[in-house]
């Protein structure tokens, strides 16, 4: 037989405080594809008991699903991973976050610590102010009075189609002749402009059909006439 001394041998009166890890502020925001969110990720720490901010805590700050960046000022290098970023005074860590320039459903950051539930902090990225253009097919074959389709989609500097642009888009063959239909000059429809060229005559070299538009890189094909 064996005597217990105390009532917290038993583990009456005895308690386990577990610190609390809560995001404050940038959670579902909103923003360009590669472009910094204007609101910073930031989380506080508290004592599970007394409610009390934990400062000089190290917490883990983790891009996942995800080509994006975090950085401790805006506008600063990034990492996708930051750590130790340290808790203030009053218990509160904040960083940056970069999204991932390509069209990406899935931008989420992980925050973690020792000893501490892992928060999550979601984003969704858009594409960004038009920029340029891309045109396509980049390079066609085709006969005379045989017509070759064309698309032209507005994109921003990250190639992203800019699904909203509605830029008035012009056309244009370079040495050789032949039509545009409906017309050289067409309104983007979300984004895209599209027409159809029909050469009237052959040509012994390689041509050029170029899409431009005011304030947009322009963008080229190459097209060839048997």
């Amino acid at each position: 037989l064996f005597q217990l001394d105390t009532l917290a041998d038993l583990g009456v009166g005895s308690t386990s405080t577990v610190n609390i890890l809560n995001k404050v502020r940038g959670n579902k925001q909103t923003g360009p594809f590669g472009e910094t969110l204007p609101t910073a990720l930031e989380v506080k720490v508290t004592n599970g008991g007394s409610g009390s901010p934990l400062p000089g805590l190290d917490l883990t700050f983790k891009v996942t699903n995800s080509n994006g960046s975090l950085s401790s000022s805006k506008g600063g290098s990034g990492s996708p991973v930051l750590t130790p970023v340290t808790t203030d005074l009053n218990g509160h860590a904040k960083v940056f976050w970069t999204l991932d320039p390509g069209p990406n459903d899935k931008n989420t950051v992980e925050v973690s610590g020792s000893g501490l539930s892992t928060v999550t902090f979601t984003a969704t990225g858009k594409a960004g102010t038009a920029s340029k253009l891309a045109l396509s097919p980049a390079s066609s074959n085709t006969s005379v009075n045989q017509a070759v389709a064309y698309q032209a989609t507005v994109q921003d500097r990250f190639d992203n189609p800019v699904t909203n642009a509605t830029n008035a888009i012009t056309f244009i063959s370079t040495d050789l002749i032949g039509n545009f239909i409906p017309s050289a000059s067409q309104n983007a429809i979300n984004g895209i402009a599209r027409v159809s060229f029909t050469p009237t005559c052959k040509s012994s070299t390689t041509r050029t059909i170029t899409a431009s538009a005011t304030g947009l890189t322009s963008a080229s094909a190459s097209l060839t006439v048997n």
